[in-house]
């Protein structure tokens, strides 16, 4: 069992089994990695290569190899297939040389490494490349090949985290940005202080950055979006990158924009006790966009910032108490039929009727 999720733009969460570690990542100019785990910082660079995964770490070079099959005839150098010394469907022992190929102005034979029967793929005259497939063995003993199994060991000497200076609201920001921060629900719960007015431009403030991605998707074909990103951001196309990754996430961000909702809703409807002053008009602004988003995927978003609204305006749950300038006629409706119909109240409709 393991994932690699990324939890920050320089942050890495690494799963082993029931292990985790936390590792800040920085990419120098030289191409290298600066990576920092398990209380060091260690200087990383790594190389693919066709035969495998070639990582210098601080000076120290490992190679990791593609899984072996003796089955496979690859070739370890570029150049060109001058002439296969067997003959296809041939049974050839092991060691046995098999083609001859041209690298460097050389010929030199390559060999196979178990017995079996041979057949060509590459005729001669090919082009070929380190790590091409040149011919195949049908194994005489096929348990030669080699088996992945799962690793059940443990990485005991980098088991500390990364100590990670960040408040709840900064955890949720990422979450936001499309970053791995863990389950949404327990971040909103999380965004706490003493002063409550801190908590509501808080949450105004995260309710705004779920708006800025999801402003642009919203009720839009994708193709069309992502034309529109790349040509906004021609110049740095990270940019659109970032744009595009924090949409990949949108039922984890929406999870958590309907949990601050659901916080907003009870500092409002607890309002003397929690001593929070008028909402904001940020927070107003927030909550008619996120109430206007059409689709599906919206719905119970929609609706929720609709409730806040009600409960938020100036002391007076009713419709009739809305700015209804911030919203769309044809938005709302779905969303106050359906407030009617759970509270029974004809406000809803009294309130369409004043747009």
């Amino acid at each position: 069992d393991f994932l690699v999720q990324k939890a920050g733009p320089e942050v890495f969460s690494l799963r082993l089994n029931d292990q985790s570690i936390t590792a800040k990542v920085r990419e120098q100019p030289d191409g290298s990695l600066l990576c920092a785990f398990g209380g060091a910082t260690r200087k990383v660079h790594g190389l693919e290569e066709p035969l495998g995964l070639r990582i210098i770490c601080d000076g120290v070079t490992c190679l990791m190899p593609t899984i072996f099959d003796p089955s496979e005839l690859r070739t370890d150098v570029t150049g060109k297939v001058v002439r296969y010394l067997q003959e296809d469907g041939t049974h050839l022992d092991a060691g046995a040389p098999y083609v001859e190929v041209e690298a460097m102005k050389m010929i030199m034979a390559l060999k196979t490494g178990e017995a079996g029967k041979f057949n060509h793929l590459k005729p001669p005259g090919s082009i070929i490349s380190a790590g091409d497939l040149l011919a195949k063995l049908e194994l005489s003993d096929p348990s030669k090949v080699a088996k992945v199994e799962p690793y059940k060991g443990a990485f005991d000497d980098i088991l500390d985290i990364v100590e990670e200076d960040e408040t709840a609201a900064d955890k949720c920001a990422l979450l936001l940005d499309g970053f791995e921060r863990g389950d949404p629900t327990t971040l909103a719960k999380d965004l706490t202080d003493d002063n409550v007015n801190v908590v509501v431009d808080e949450a105004a403030q995260l309710l705004q950055r779920y708006l800025v991605v999801e402003s642009r998707y919203a009720g839009r074909p994708m193709d069309a979006v992502v034309q529109e990103l790349v040509a906004e951001h021609k110049e740095d196309l990270t940019k659109a990158i970032d744009v595009a990754r924090a949409h990949s996430q949108l039922k984890q961000r929406t999870v958590l924009c309907q949990q601050i909702l659901k916080e907003l809703l009870q500092i409002y409807a607890n309002r003397r006790a929690s001593g929070v002053d008028p909402a904001p008009m940020t927070l107003v602004s927030a909550l008619a966009q996120l109430a206007a988003l059409p689709g599906d995927a919206y719905g119970d978003l929609a609706l929720l910032a609709l409730r806040v609204s009600l409960v938020a305006n100036d002391q007076a749950p009713t419709p009739r108490t809305l700015d209804t300038r911030l919203f769309d006629k044809a938005s709302l409706t779905r969303g106050y039929a359906l407030i009617e119909l759970e509270t029974g109240s004809a406000a809803a409709t009294a309130f369409l009727g004043n747009l």
